[in-house]
């Protein structure tokens, strides 16, 4: 079995206009179900969703709120990808922002998704 467990996910949801409470329900037993599948001693963490472009004000706020309520409801260990793609205005950094505005562009992958999730992994060996 494995130490630990990295997902991500939700993002389309809010995308699709899905319900916060019940993206919140599913993502309750997404752990659940990693949990009894791999074992008390694994650690679970998720992901959280990332913010879209200035674009999408309604969405960053849907989103921004669900993370907040993802980490007070303490039912999974949170990676805070979010802020550090985030820019002052809450909103994806130009730099990492695909077109569309709600994609990152590979440099976000490189410059900050892979290094965080390095950083869960070092730390939980």
């Amino acid at each position: 079995m494995p130490a630990i467990y990295i997902f991500d996910g939700c993002g389309n949801d809010f995308i699709a206009g899905r319900d916060p409470d019940d993206v919140l329900e599913e993502l309750r037993e997404a752990v659940a179900e990693a949990r009894i599948a791999l074992g008390p001693a694994c650690k679970v963490f998720w992901i959280n969703v990332v913010p879209p472009g200035p674009k999408w004000p309604a969405l960053a706020a849907t989103i921004r709120v669900f993370n907040l309520r993802v980490a007070l409801a303490g039912f999974v260990q949170v990676i805070d990808i979010h802020s550090r793609l985030a820019g002052p205005d809450g909103f994806l950094k130009p730099e990492y922002r695909a077109p569309d505005e709600i994609h990152d562009m590979p440099l976000a992958y490189d410059e900050v998704w892979l290094p965080t999730i390095k950083e869960v992994i070092e730390a939980h060996r």
